[in-house]
Formats: structure tokens, C-alpha cells, sequence
């Protein structure tokens, strides 16, 4: 999905309610959607508003990527290095330290 930049920082469920919103009533009143949190922080919703390809049993790394890929957006560092954390702690679960 190729979005304007200015709905890449745009909470998608908000804009996706709004879009919904228009065609239902058609008013044409200026709206500004402002943004405080992360769409990667509610990856399962904001999929469900933005993707044609939503999958419920995707795990959680695989929705990450298919945010990312679906609003054209880098996935923020910290989330991306849980998937490295999540390995190790695999890994070394065995270990008594």
C-alpha cells in the first residue's frame, strides 16, 4: 500500500475510521488526525485497518514485517532488536546462571 507521506505517521485505525466516516456522510469538514503513539506498538489493529493480507495467527515478528511493508515505514530500532533479544533468551534458557 503506497500511502502519502503525511498518513505514514498517522495512526492507521484513525485514518481508516475517517475514511470510513467520509463515505458514509460525505462532509467535507477540514479533520487533522494527530499521532502520539507508535502504530508498531499495536501492530494487531493497525494491520487489521490497513491490510487486505491481515492473518490473526501471524506471529508477532512476521506482523511487524508486514506493517513495515504495508505503510512503507522502518520498523523503530527498539522493536526490531526484541526478535534478537527473544533468540537469545531461546538459546540460553537452559542455562543456570
Amino acid at each position: 500500500m503506497n500511502l502519502p507521506l503525511f498518513m505514514r505517521y498517522t495512526p492507521a485505525v484513525a485514518v481508516n475510521a475517517y475514511e470510513q466516516y467520509l463515505k458514509e456522510t460525505k462532509d467535507d469538514t477540514p479533520t487533522v488526525v494527530v499521532s502520539t503513539a507508535s502504530p508498531y506498538k499495536f501492530t494487531d489493529s493497525v494491520l487489521k485497518a490497513v491490510s487486505k493480507q491481515y492473518d490473526s495467527d501471524m506471529d508477532e515478528f512476521a506482523k511487524v514485517q508486514q506493517l513495515s511493508k504495508e505503510t512503507g515505514t522502518e520498523i523503530p530500532a527498539p522493536i526490531a532488536a526484541l526478535k534478537a533479544k527473544q533468540f537469545a533468551s531461546k538459546m540460553f534458557a537452559h542455562l543456570k546462571l
